[in-house]
């Protein structure tokens, strides 16, 4: 019916191009289902559907498992993997039947097979279109730093889908209502000079309570009256307490649940002036986050619950608190796979039922109640206690076993072209019974961030690089590397960097075309936009998705793109279109940007002229002028990575 804004059309939404190339469509119905679309998933209490030939041409193909004999595999476990983020994530599972054969029903792009059982594994990647069997074969062992290299190729662009005049009409009175009410509530928001008036009336910090407000946003009122209701000496730690939670925490979370949260929690004279204390007390101690669940208020009943049961921050005191949740808590892993977000630490104490990521919460909130430093440790997400000066890990099935060997982990840049970033460019995994896991370091984080030698436990690991291309394309590598107790491995990341190819247009020279300036009867010549180093054209409609992606999408590479001496040029679509976007999102582009408007579409008029077919139905598009008069279409439509794209452009 649509997605993220109104379209003119029923089910059209700015998502109708990428969805017809879509690898997996599914929905999760409650109970057991009856109907005619394939169940991916079904469980006792939802069933998950396969609702992909909805909504794109795709493929049913097989897949046989076979041991090293060649014998047929039942009951092996096969993941159908797709290159996001920098890692195979797997969109669904299936387990292959006594004859060691299963099937899916995709897109018809490129997917990574994935089939495992008791610790063995094989993988294949395959083009859906051109696959009818896809044979594997189980192993134990996998060749250590070999690097074998995978070309991702995503389906084919369909036609983009356009409406009619009076719908897009229509539709653009809706926008500019929706923008204006939008706009209304931002200004209820709270400025840089009312904070300071409120910092300096509660006796704190005036730039650390500033970035607390602009985080919240709408939610500035529950902020304030957490702040004030605190007694005037515990002010900064309640600050201190805010930064050890998300931007989107700070925009959700109420007064009410922070200060119980802060009632319960016992802070020890003198922590606030040692900065390494206070970071350590208050991230791993004080922080009502712990994983990604509902913050709610729980120090008060755990507390309760587990002060008479000699709890200590010692290992025979935390076994007791292992053993207890072991004994008295029932693990179910499919009970709430339905909602996919984890129980509350009251929710598992009162219903002594939990899914595994929920039962590691309630032991580091447990811990935490009781003033003990406990944490999911950031990238494996494995419940940890801190004693004698070290982390050390539970492992619910072999308790006796909570401190596991490790080795250290040296990642070398192998491409000096590239900044490789986490989640972006490449990702680790830990192979565990022959399926990776993802390994959770910080979102964007740069290869060079990384410290020179990084703690992992023993075992097989996998690295996945990849780039992606204008086309949604992905050059993606994967080497598979071992951790070994007391040793530093050495392992390269490297990036493989594409060959730029776009679409060659005809002869352009900008100062043939006239721009006008949104909101000001003025006109002005190409030439005054063109930049030493050419010009980027992006039309765009800021207030509409996929649009607003691009916006998000370009500020991240704003130092490197300051640094062209070429001009980042905005054409709204026409002189009826809605406004330009708000300062801030202005403010975070390159400084060269320019929002104009394309007078009476010439340029688009010539640019569908050059490719004989319809544009402007299909924004954002993006084309690069150099100042020699050629030009070459760089996008259309839903991209991913845009903003690193351009930057290859420009360089």
């Amino acid at each position: 019916m649509g997605a993220c804004e109104p379209d003119p059309e029923l089910n059209m939404g700015w998502f109708s191009e990428p969805s017809k190339r879509t690898m997996l469509v599914h929905t999760r119905a409650y109970g057991y289902y009856m109907g005619r679309e394939p169940v991916i998933d079904r469980q006792e209490r939802y069933s998950e559907l396969n609702l992909i030939t909805h909504y794109a041409p795709s493929k049913t193909f097989y897949v046989k498992v076979t041991d090293s004999a060649g014998k047929p595999v039942p009951n092996a476990r096969v993941e159908y993997r797709l290159y996001n983020y920098a890692e195979f994530y797997p969109l669904a599972r299936s387990f292959t039947t006594a004859d060691g054969k299963t099937s899916m029903t995709c897109g018809l792009g490129d997917l990574m097979i994935w089939a495992s059982k008791d610790g063995a594994f094989g993988y294949k990647k395959i083009s859906v279109g051109k696959t009818e069997v896809v044979e594997i074969t189980l192993k134990k062992s996998v060749k250590q730093g070999v690097t074998e290299n995978l070309d991702i190729i995503p389906p084919r662009k369909p036609e983009p889908q356009a409406a009619s005049e009076k719908g897009q009409e229509l539709n653009q009175k809706r926008w500019k209502q929706e923008d204006s009410i939008r706009k209304a509530y931002m200004k209820t928001f709270r400025d840089s000079a009312w904070v300071k008036d409120f910092a300096i009336r509660n006796g704190i910090s005036h730039d650390s309570t500033l970035s607390i407000f602009k985080k919240a946003e709408g939610n500035w009122n529950e902020m304030a009256m957490f702040i004030r209701n605190c007694p005037s000496p515990l002010r900064p730690a309640a600050l201190a307490l805010l930064y050890t939670l998300s931007d989107k925490d700070i925009r959700d979370v109420s007064a009410e649940i922070l200060q119980d949260h802060m009632h319960h929690l016992s802070i020890r004279p003198g922590i606030m002036g040692n900065p390494a204390e206070k970071a350590f007390y208050f991230n791993n101690i004080a922080s009502p986050r712990i994983g990604n669940e509902m913050i709610r208020s729980w120090r008060p009943a755990l507390k309760k619950a587990f002060t008479c049961k000699n709890i200590s921050g010692s290992d025979q005191g935390m076994s007791l608190l292992i053993r207890w949740i072991k004994d008295s808590i029932r693990i179910d892993s499919f009970a709430n796979n339905h909602s996919r977000a984890p129980l509350s630490p009251i929710g598992v104490l009162e219903l002594r039922v939990s899914d595994p990521r929920s039962r590691d919460i309630i032991f580091v909130a447990v811990c935490r109640s009781l003033g003990l430093a406990a944490r999911l440790e950031p990238a494996t997400q494995e419940p940890e206690y801190f004693s004698k000066g070290k982390w050390v890990t539970i492992k619910w099935e072999n308790i006796a076993k909570a401190v596991t060997e490790k080795g250290m982990l040296h990642l070398i840049p192998g491409n000096p072209n590239i900044e490789a970033r986490y989640t972006q460019h490449f990702t680790l995994s830990r192979l565990d019974k022959g399926r990776p896991f993802l390994y959770e370091f910080p979102e964007g984080q740069k290869l060079s961030e990384f410290p020179d030698r990084t703690e992992l436990e023993e075992g097989t690991y996998l690295l996945t690089t990849g780039n992606r291309l204008s086309d949604g394309g992905v050059l993606s590598s994967i080497t598979f590397f071992d951790i070994t107790k007391g040793q530093v491995s050495d392992v390269i990341v490297n990036v493989r960097e594409p060959r730029l190819s776009f679409t060659a247009l005809p002869g352009i020279h900008p100062k043939d075309f006239s721009f006008g300036i949104p909101g000001k009867n003025e006109v002005i010549s190409g030439s005054a936009i063109t930049g030493s180093s050419g010009t980027i054209f992006i039309w765009t409609a800021p207030l509409e998705e996929p649009s607003r992606h691009v916006l998000v999408d370009i500020p991240p590479f704003k130092e490197q793109m300051d640094k062209w001496k070429g001009n980042l040029v905005f054409l709204l679509k026409d002189e009826k279109q809605p406004g330009i976007p708000d300062p801030a999102t202005i403010a975070a582009l390159p400084a060269k940007s320019k929002f104009l408007t394309d007078k009476d579409n010439r340029l688009m008029g010539w640019l569908e002229g050059s490719l004989s077919r319809k544009l402007n139905g299909n924004l954002p598009v993006v084309i690069y002028a150099d100042p020699g008069g050629k030009a070459w279409l760089i996008s259309e439509g839903y991209t991913i990575g845009i903003g690193e794209m351009l930057v290859k452009v420009m360089k």
